[in-house]
């Protein structure tokens, strides 16, 4: 029985993930100037019409700048935080928190060298947030499931 329990869990956190990773995706596609590398790559795909049909169709929306520059970032870290669980699901804490530090800890060190000019891109507080975030919800979580 527990088996089928951590499965069907397993299956719901994935499945959790793989919706984030899609809308994050979305908005990133969809939303963000078409300068970026991932619309070159669209751009060789074979679908490349569908993505420029729909992109039209996005245009007339108008999203708050949140949502388009900071808020995939953060789907995409909660959706990466989920799939850890899945993976180490009924682990310790500690085996667990390790692997959870990964891509909060990139994302963090990326802005940080972002502010010290070091790295391309403009620091921005919001992705900062978006990392770390997520990131303590889930040790305050996985702390009180303990």
């Amino acid at each position: 029985m527990q088996l089928n329990h951590n499965l069907k869990t397993r299956i719901s956190l994935l499945s959790i993930a793989l919706i984030l990773l899609a809308v994050g995706g979305w908005i990133y596609c969809f939303f963000r100037p078409r300068i970026l590398l991932l619309h070159v790559l669209i751009n060789k795909l074979p679908c490349q019409s569908l993505f420029d049909k729909i992109g039209a169709l996005c245009q007339n929306c108008q999203l708050p700048d949140f949502m388009v520059y900071n808020l995939p970032g953060g789907l995409w870290t909660i959706a990466y935080l989920l799939v850890v669980e899945a993976i180490f699901l009924n682990r310790t804490f500690s085996e667990r928190i390790w692997w959870a530090a990964v891509i909060p800890f990139i994302g963090s060190v990326s802005e940080g060298l972002q502010a010290l000019e070091v790295l391309s891109g403009h620091f921005d507080w919001w992705d900062l947030c978006c990392y770390l975030v997520p990131f303590c919800c889930y040790i305050g979580i996985s702390l009180h499931a303990e």
